[in-house]
């Protein structure tokens, strides 16, 4: 083909394409309205397209299901400690007694001698592993809830409960208690610096997603010097901060004046001078024996709201009752 024949071409295609652009420019269409690829999806009935006043981009007003919200992965090796619930998630009642059996080395522990709720039992640590357990009712049918390790010739002890990350299930009776499982996680109980104002023992607990110490520690004083009378009070050592994961307004919590008490001006918990500011969460004595009754325990202050967590009620009982046993077995052995 000859160079005026390829130009004449050229210039032919050149005029045909400009009409075709006039024309749709007159209808007021795109130039590119059904290009390949994506010429199936011009062809869907009831696809249309949305355009926002903020983006000049259109998307398919028919149903891509919304993109699920992103969830970051939990941390490796991170234990996810359950927040306590204010005021309900007791194991114990607030305040119990704990009574002897004369035929058997199992204790009752509730309201009152008619209602038990729970009960512990000394064990042969050959046969159970434990030398006290804490059963889930009030015979040695139920399950363990924990138990506990004395150490040979050594005031401390362990105590073996479930993990963490066990949840609470209400019972039949309406308390609320452990999902049984394995008692895989043991927390040691210890001799703290020695004091010439009285034993002192403590332990660390998981409180929210932070870890407390609290301190068992004896009261000394008029009318607790003779005979089988003692007297301990676990401090919290963490009294000027909330527990972790409590609910505002849900502390500091209410409390009832005492005359051997001061209430601190700042945070309003009931403190004692003699305990250097920390606060009193639970207590045991002696003092109102009657009969059987080994002792009297008594949730206060912020021990009493259920926001130290359910883990943390099980090892001041158990540790608490643990330590009046051997009190009063001694003071009893003195006397004899």
């Amino acid at each position: 083909m000859s160079g005026k024949n390829k130009l004449a071409k050229m210039r032919e295609k050149e005029a045909e394409y400009m009409r075709n652009h006039a024309e749709r420019q007159a209808q007021g269409s795109s130039a590119f309205e059904t290009p390949p690829p994506y010429t199936d999806l011009a062809s869907e009935s009831t696809s249309s397209l949305v355009f926002s006043e903020a983006s000049s981009f259109g998307v398919r007003s028919s149903s891509l299901p919304p993109a699920p919200a992103l969830v970051p992965p939990p941390s490796p090796g991170f234990t996810h400690f359950p927040p306590p619930s204010p005021y309900t998630n007791h194991i114990f009642p607030s305040t119990f007694g704990v009574y002897e059996s004369i035929l058997s080395r199992t204790r009752t522990i509730g309201p009152h001698r008619n209602e038990p709720v729970l009960c512990i039992r000394e064990h042969m640590r050959v046969k159970s592993g434990f030398d006290l357990v804490l059963h889930n009712g009030p015979d040695t049918s139920f399950e363990p809830l924990a138990g506990l390790t004395q150490k040979f010739f050594k005031r401390g002890f362990g105590i073996s409960m479930p993990s963490s990350a066990a949840v609470l299930q209400p019972t039949q009776a309406g308390t609320r208690t452990f999902v049984p499982g394995s008692l895989d996680i043991t927390e040691q109980v210890e001799p703290a610096a020695p004091s010439i104002r009285g034993r002192r023992l403590e332990f660390t607990i998981e409180v929210g997603r932070v870890r407390e110490t609290f301190q068992w520690r004896e009261r000394k004083g008029p009318g607790y010097s003779f005979r089988c009378r003692r007297h301990y009070v676990l401090l919290r050592r963490a009294a000027d901060r909330p527990p972790d994961g409590a609910p505002p307004g849900s502390w500091p919590p209410a409390v009832q004046d005492d005359p051997e008490s001061e209430r601190d001006n700042t945070s309003g918990v009931l403190r004692e001078s003699e305990y250097e500011d920390m606060e009193v969460v639970a207590q045991w004595d002696t003092e109102a024996i009657r009969g059987t009754k080994l002792t009297t325990f008594k949730f206060v202050g912020t021990g009493a709201t259920g926001l130290l967590g359910p883990r943390w009620e099980v090892i001041a009982v158990l540790s608490g009752l643990h330590i009046c046993i051997m009190e009063v077995d001694q003071s009893v052995a003195g006397t004899a």
